[in-house]
């Protein structure tokens, strides 16, 4: 399976070569306005908490890509995703980068929901942010896949940007 994210131009901003069935990532278009894109989002199939793993541990790579809003400058931004997590203690250490910076935080397991989900936060340069994610199964590994969405800045903040990751191990 290929997947190629588009920006809001049609440019390629990543192509990823995955095997089995990964998270869909797509733009999603503002109903009534034809082109315009409203965001990213991720789609898969959720790892259920009997599949979830107890023990051991796995590295995450894949992307992050989103829109920036610098200063009202408003445009596509792309970067890496890398989330080694530990299924035993439920957390995970969070490396990336986005538009050309890199960040690095710590993720956890939601309470009450046996590592099937998680959150995190981050900071690098200056900025900080946050991610909310989920572990997604392919036809042979039930926990193959993290992906979900995340945010820097704030809306008080002149850079700011909101997107989504993926990653396999």
């Amino acid at each position: 399976v290929k997947i190629t994210i588009r920006d809001a131009a049609g440019a390629v901003v990543q192509e990823i070569a995955a095997a089995g069935a990964p998270p869909v990532v797509a733009y999603r278009r503002s109903p009534g306005a034809p082109g315009f894109p409203v965001g990213p989002y991720v789609a898969g199939t959720p790892t259920t908490a009997f599949q979830m793993p107890q023990t051991g541990s796995a590295t995450y790579a894949g992307f992050m890509v989103g829109v920036v809003n610098n200063a009202g400058n408003v445009y596509g931004g792309a970067g890496s995703y890398q989330n080694t997590w530990n299924f035993a203690n439920r957390n995970g250490a969070f490396s990336g980068t986005f538009d050309g910076r890199a960040y690095s935080g710590a993720t956890q397991a939601t309470a009450g929901s046996n590592g099937q989900t998680f959150t995190g936060t981050f900071n690098g340069g200056g900025r900080t942010g946050g991610l909310n994610g989920a572990f997604f199964a392919s036809p042979t590994d039930a926990s193959k896949y993290q992906a979900g969405t995340f945010s820097i800045g704030n809306n008080s903040a002149p850079y700011k940007a909101s997107g989504v990751f993926a990653g396999q191990r």
